[in-house]
C-alpha cells in the first residue's frame, strides 16, 4: 500500500465512521486484510464512534470493522458474513485435493473484489469461505468448479466450527534477529535469495511491504513471502553455547 492508498484508505474508515456518529447505526467496512486492521486500530482513538472486529469465526485473519455509537452494542451475528462450505462432487477421484490458491482463483474469477471475501480455511473435505453476505448468493449460483474439481456450494449456519490453519513449528538459529536472516532459516531459502527477494518488494513485514534486509524482528512479528507462505515469530528460546539466538517460528504455507 503507498501513501495514495494508505491516505484513501484513512478517509474512507473516518467516512463510515462519520455516517454511524450521524445516523446512529451500525455500518460495516469490507473484509480488511492484516495492515489495514493495524491502521485501523491506530486510528480508533480518534474516530467519533465505537469499532468491533469480526471475520465470521474467532481468529480469523480477515475481517470486517463494525462503526458505531456508544449507546449501541454490537454481537457477532449482526456483522453481515455468510460461510460457504465448498466441496468436491466426487473427491475420490480427485488425484490432488483443491488448495487456497485454487479456491481463491475460483472465487475472483466471478469478478468478485478481494474486500469482499474473508478467510478461505481448507477442511477435511473442501473449504469454509467467508463472505460478504451480499455475493453469497452469486458465489453459491457462479462457482461450479475449482481447479479441476466440480463442486457444490452450500450456505452454513451461523457459528459454524471450522478447523483453523495450522503452521508447523520450527526453532531456527539465528546470529541476529533480522529479516533477511529469518527469511533464510525459515523459508529454507539462501541468504541471497532471501535478499534478492526483499529487494523486489516480495517480503512484508505486519503485513507492510518491506525492503530493507536488515530490518529487526521480534516476537509476535508475521513474515509473509509472496507465493511462499508466512512466518510469525513465537518466542525467543535463549542463545546456544555458541551465542547464536535459539527463536521458535510458526510457518504456514
Amino acid at each position: 500500500m503507498d501513501d495514495k492508498e494508505r491516505n484513501w484508505f484513512i478517509s474512507r474508515m473516518e467516512d463510515l465512521a462519520d455516517r454511524a456518529d450521524q445516523t446512529g447505526y451500525m455500518i460495516f467496512s469490507d473484509f480488511l486484510d492484516g495492515y489495514q486492521l493495524s491502521l485501523l486500530r491506530d486510528m480508533q482513538r480518534h474516530l467519533t464512534t465505537e469499532v468491533t472486529f469480526y471475520g465470521g469465526y474467532e481468529d480469523a485473519e480477515r475481517r470486517m470493522a463494525s462503526f458505531y455509537p456508544s449507546f449501541l452494542q454490537v454481537q457477532t451475528e449482526d456483522f453481515p458474513i455468510e460461510a460457504l462450505l465448498i466441496t468436491p462432487k466426487a473427491p475420490q477421484f480427485l488425484t490432488k485435493a483443491p488448495g487456497h490458491r485454487d479456491y481463491l482463483g475460483a472465487l475472483m474469477g466471478l469478478g468478485i473484489k478481494r474486500e469482499k471475501l474473508g478467510d478461505i480455511l481448507l477442511q477435511e473435505q473442501g473449504a469454509v469461505v467467508f463472505v460478504s453476505e451480499d455475493m453469497a448468493s452469486y458465489i453459491q449460483e457462479g462457482v461450479t468448479s475449482v481447479g479441476a474439481a466440480a463442486v457444490k456450494v452450500t450456505v452454513q449456519d451461523r457459528g459454524i466450527a471450522v478447523k483453523a490453519p495450522e503452521g508447523k513449528r520450527i526453532l531456527v538459529s539465528l546470529a541476529s534477529l533480522r529479516l533477511d536472516a529469518l527469511l533464510s532459516k525459515g523459508f529454507a531459502i539462501s541468504r541471497g535469495d532471501a535478499s534478492n527477494w526483499i529487494a523486489a518488494g516480495k517480503v512484508q513485514k505486519n503485513w507492510r511491504d518491506c525492503t530493507a534486509g536488515d530490518e529487526p524482528v521480534r516476537e509476535g512479528d508475521v513474515i509473509t513471502l509472496r507465493g511462499m507462505g508466512r512466518i510469525k515469530c513465537i518466542e525467543e528460546k535463549g542463545r546456544s553455547k555458541s551465542g547464536r539466538i535459539q527463536l521458535m517460528i510458526e510457518r504456514f504455507s
